[in-house]
């Protein structure tokens, strides 16, 4: 995002947070879950997959596990539900 800003200098960087994350209910097929999951990870392969990552302007989709998403519950208490 900085690149698009050629007025914009560099401060201080910080880790990255995690983008939102997508889950599927337990009534769902462990099957379809799979399938759904690697089409959207392997998304950046495909010409419709490519479509969807420049409509939502993504670089990809990637595999997520609790550790990643670890502190943030926190963070968000009293936003989003929480």
């Amino acid at each position: 995002m900085v690149g698009a800003f050629s007025y914009l200098y560099t401060v201080q960087t910080t880790p990255q947070i995690p983008h939102m994350a997508l889950s599927a209910s337990p009534r769902v097929p462990e099957d379809a879950q799979r399938a759904i999951r690697d089409a959207l990870i392997n998304a950046g392969n495909s010409r419709g997959g490519r479509q969807l990552l420049d409509h939502l302007r993504f670089q990809g989709f990637e595999p997520a596990s609790p550790e990643i998403y670890e502190g943030y519950a926190r963070l968000l208490q009293g936003v989003y539900g929480y």
